[in-house]
């Protein structure tokens, strides 16, 4: 709720109509990949890192999934030898 770029971002992710969210909303665990959190064995609950989206709805129609990002290789450069 402090930082509105943030919280535009999870507002966009949650893709639900009109959705003002409060700061007593909350969202379940299972939204986030397993790389989302703090691992910390002393902790009794698992904390977000800081910047982190919610990507898991697996509710959502095929449309609405976040768009999976393949990177491509670089093209090998061939130089000719001449002599």
């Amino acid at each position: 709720m402090k930082k509105p770029e943030e919280l535009a971002k999870w507002i966009h992710a949650v893709k639900r109509k009109n959705f003002k969210p409060k700061s007593s909303d909350r969202l379940c665990s299972s939204h986030f990949k397993p790389e989302d959190f703090i691992l910390s064995p002393g902790l009794k609950f698992r904390v977000l890192k800081a910047g982190v989206v919610p990507s898991v709805f697996p509710a959502f129609p095929e449309h609405l999934q976040p768009k999976k990002i393949h990177s491509r290789k670089p093209k090998k450069i061939v130089q000719e030898v001449r002599k």
